[in-house]
């Protein structure tokens, strides 16, 4: 079997419980992260549900999707009436742009796919009401790169949602430890309680975090 025969598509289905249908994600059987959906995805997009169904809290909403991979968190918030621009590496946007077409019909906001390499802001973004990270504290140099790119598109009224899987092979501990670090110079970190997580999506190695940019106030003397 020839390398692209092997590299076949299959799709995950996930309900989106406040509207009642079924996202449909394609996915690659071999490829880079992000072309599979990762739990620490599906455990963020579920949260979303759950807070849209209590709170309404993402209709029309300006989301940003940062490292979306297949999409899973960024579309589940367009579902819910977001308004979500999805954003990845250049070679990640055609499976991007597959899922967002495939979803057309269900999606009750919007969603556009966009390049977006960290550290490398060469396009005008809108700042967002929201920033979705989903499980991407994984590489050493994309991470460095992670915390100025949220620092730059975010302001004092941007909430950001990060998703992350704790992780123990190799440098990951030490790779996670630095990325917080370097996010709290940055930002107030809030871990979001399990007991907030939806039911039946949630793991004791999946955590979520609730950011939002420090204040510098300039009082006068």
């Amino acid at each position: 079997m020839d390398e692209k025969q092997s590299n076949y598509e299959f799709t995950r289905e996930l309900e989106v419980e406040t509207t009642g249908v079924d996202l449909k994600l394609l996915q690659y059987s071999v490829g880079d992260v992000g072309s599979v959906v990762w739990d620490a995805g599906i455990v963020l997009g579920k949260y979303l549900d759950k807070l849209q169904e209590t709170k309404d809290a993402l209709t029309g909403k300006i989301i940003i999707d940062i490292g979306s991979g297949t999409g899973v968190a960024g579309l589940f918030a367009a579902a819910l009436g977001a308004e979500v621009i999805l954003t990845d590496l250049p070679e990640v946007i055609p499976l991007l742009e597959k899922n967002i077409e495939q979803n057309k019909n269900i999606i009750k906001g919007a969603a556009t796919a966009s390049v977006l390499e960290w550290g490398k802001l060469d396009k005008n973004f809108p700042i967002p009401d929201l920033i979705l990270v989903s499980d991407c504290i994984y590489y050493d140099m994309s991470v460095e790169k992670l915390v100025p790119t949220l620092v730059e598109l975010s302001d004092a009224n941007t909430e950001i949602l990060i998703s992350y899987e704790d992780r123990v092979l190799g440098n990951k501990k030490e790779l996670l430890k630095n990325f917080l670090q370097a996010l709290k110079k940055h930002f107030t970190v809030e871990i979001i309680p399990r007991t907030l997580h939806h039911p039946d999506f949630q793991s004791n190695d999946i955590n979520l975090l609730k950011c939002k940019k420090n204040v510098i106030r300039n009082d006068a003397s």
